[in-house]
């Protein structure tokens, strides 16, 4: 649960602080609005981790995640967010998103190599 006090992550990514003035946890809605207000990944990441211990069987909310691990360069945080959201529900935004993660890790240029 995140309260209105400031308080400091130390996360396998790096530390950093946290403050946010609200007293309730948040929801999905209030976690996508500081996305788009343009909150750091790391604090995203923070804040849907919270939300999933909560809520373990929100498939948007482990999609959420990935797409923010992913960014993150995080990619096997990312894959297995994907996984779990995909086992919760095999309809996820979640499959297409685990299809392009496999698409860029398997890319490479053929013109790169020595003939």
């Amino acid at each position: 649960m995140i309260v209105n006090w400031e308080y400091e992550v130390l996360t396998p990514y790096g530390q950093f602080y946290i403050q946010h003035s609200t007293l309730k946890e948040m929801t999905l809605e209030e976690i996508k609005k500081e996305k788009e207000s343009g909150t750091d990944g790391d604090k995203l990441v923070v804040m849907l981790t919270d939300y999933i211990k909560d809520n373990p069987t929100d498939d948007e909310a482990l999609y959420m995640r990935g797409v923010s691990n992913f960014s993150l360069g995080h990619r096997s945080d990312a894959i297995n967010d994907y996984l779990a959201a995909l086992r919760l529900n095999p309809q996820s935004k979640a499959g297409m998103a685990l299809k392009t993660t496999y698409e860029i890790l398997n890319y490479y240029n053929k013109d790169l190599y020595n003939p």
